[in-house]
């Protein structure tokens, strides 16, 4: 049975994480199988800055630990999403040149709000800029509280 989704084995994606101390995290991965089992969509990964790191089946929804004992239908959670764009600010895209990659653009500075995926410890954490501390450092608050 194809399962009509817009990836395929392969592909570079990300994946979340809902293991103790990197709960939210996203991780770079190639997925190497896909299938249903008992009735859920799931994707077989490797991961890409963990070698070492066996594969892994992964469900394409879960429900976070901080839902568990709410209703299952309403609070799950995608676990797989596009790698992260290439960006640019907006004065800089003349030196792209012509691309077939999506690329974000960056149009106005950061403040205060502005939802953010940060790189660290070889993985993306997801959160939101608190505080604008200088040009170039922001204070965030990460989602799931793991850092």
């Amino acid at each position: 049975m194809d399962l009509i989704l817009p990836f395929k084995v392969g592909d570079v994606v990300e994946t979340r994480s809902y293991n103790v101390g990197y709960r939210g995290a996203w991780f770079r991965c190639k997925i190497t199988d896909m299938c249903i089992r008992s009735g859920h969509m799931e994707c077989q990964v490797e991961y890409i800055d963990y070698p070492d790191e066996r594969r892994k089946w992964n469900r394409l929804f879960k429900i976070p630990p901080k839902c568990r004992n709410q209703k299952a239908s309403q609070n799950r959670e995608i676990m797989l999403r596009p790698p992260f764009p290439r960006w640019c600010w907006e004065n800089d895209i003349a030196e792209l040149g012509p691309q077939t990659d999506v690329v974000a653009v960056v149009s106005s500075p950061w403040k205060v709000g502005d939802l953010i995926d940060w790189w660290y410890t070889d993985c993306f954490w997801t959160g939101k800029i608190t505080e604008l501390m200088s040009d170039d450092k922001v204070k965030v608050i990460i989602y799931y509280g793991e850092h």
